[in-house]
């Protein structure tokens, strides 16, 4: 009995050294926008910004910021508009930016 199941121990690792599968890291994307928008939403406490459309005619919109209250300081408003709106904003994603499905932002950081 200790044989056979040593036997079936050692076909199993076999077999998987010989699987054909490869799980490849997937394919990251990098892009740029610029900062065309910028508001606050109350219902989430985030500020958001909004780029400009580039040249396909995408977009993205993107948390900036959360605040602990859900009523907008309008003094923070102006100075986050006035520091980011026209800035460059890099994304690192992996995805299909076709579909707008399945993706996921990896890393973002403003110029």
């Amino acid at each position: 009995m200790k044989k056979s199941i040593s036997l079936f121990m050692i076909i199993l690792i076999v077999l998987s050294f010989l699987s054909s599968s490869v799980n490849a890291a997937p394919v990251k994307y990098e892009v740029t926008g610029v900062i065309s928008k910028l508001y606050y939403q109350s219902e989430s406490g985030y500020y958001v910004v909004h780029t400009k459309k580039n040249s396909k005619g995408n977009s993205w919109v993107l948390d900036l910021v959360r605040i602990s209250t859900k009523k907008e300081n309008k003094i923070l408003t102006n100075q986050l508009k006035n520091m980011y709106i026209g800035k460059t904003v890099h994304i690192v994603y992996i995805g299909d930016q076709q579909t707008d499905e399945e993706i996921e932002i990896i890393d973002t950081w403003i110029e």
